[in-house]
């Protein structure tokens, strides 16, 4: 659908150019966050492949010029990313940032694990007391607040945790493997098996009229049916 939208639009625009002048060309290009299908939407609206893909942000680096028709020219460049209104930490989670190279992942699970219950989901037991954490969770402000029962968790507990239900060992001292275990929760919200999401403003003050709407209604009908069939 993206792409016949963007042929579409090319070929309303390539009337307007003047046949006389053969240096007239319609420039689109194509903009955005990295790691969000900019090459991708080029290789479709072409109809075959003209420039790399990949799953890591940052893949494209370098401006990339395609014709798609005589008078039509495609702009690919690579992603575009603003730290002054992205924390780092939304970065890695949305995939703009490549896990690989995160230095210090634990500044990102903390921010996960105050917006979504990690504990809970991943049924982990505290890495002081050996017990499940118990955790509750309450919506308000950007995401969810982490009420813990029993021992209060920071993200190198999460992450530690997560390591010794994994088996995940340093190869010398055989000691918990807490950096492989952050990169591993990180890998895991990045292809949404842990999720993460934001209220819009306002939400909770008009949270009822927002249940009540049909389009509502009828998507949680689709996610019981779903779960029905799968068996949960």
């Amino acid at each position: 659908a993206g792409a016949g939208a963007v042929w579409s639009q090319a070929r309303t625009f390539s009337p307007l150019v003047r046949d006389d002048v053969a240096k007239d060309v319609i420039t689109i290009g194509l903009i955005g966050h990295p790691n969000v299908g900019k090459s991708s939407l080029l290789n479709g609206v072409m109809g075959r492949k003209v420039v790399s893909v990949s799953r890591t942000p940052g893949h494209t680096k370098h401006f990339q010029t395609i014709f798609l028709s005589s008078k039509v020219r495609l702009c690919d460049c690579p992603g575009l990313v603003f730290p002054s209104l992205v924390d780092r930490q939304l970065q890695i989670l949305s995939g703009m940032f490549p896990i690989a190279q995160v230095r210090e992942p634990y500044s990102a699970v903390g921010y996960l694990a105050s917006r979504s219950p990690i504990v809970p989901l991943l049924r982990l037991k505290h890495p002081s007391s050996g017990e499940p954490g118990h955790a509750h969770h309450q919506a308000g402000g950007g995401g969810f607040k982490e009420l813990v029962e029993c021992e209060p968790w920071t993200a190198w507990d999460i992450c530690d945790a997560w390591a010794e239900q994994r088996g995940y060992r340093t190869s010398r001292a055989a000691r918990l493997d807490t950096y492989r275990a952050a990169n591993s929760i990180l890998r895991m919200a990045l292809e949404g098996k842990i999720s993460m999401f934001f209220v819009p403003p306002n939400y909770c003050k008009n949270k009822g009229y927002w249940e009540s709407l049909p389009e509502v209604k009828e998507m949680i009908e689709l996610q019981r049916v779903g779960m029905v069939d799968s068996g949960q």
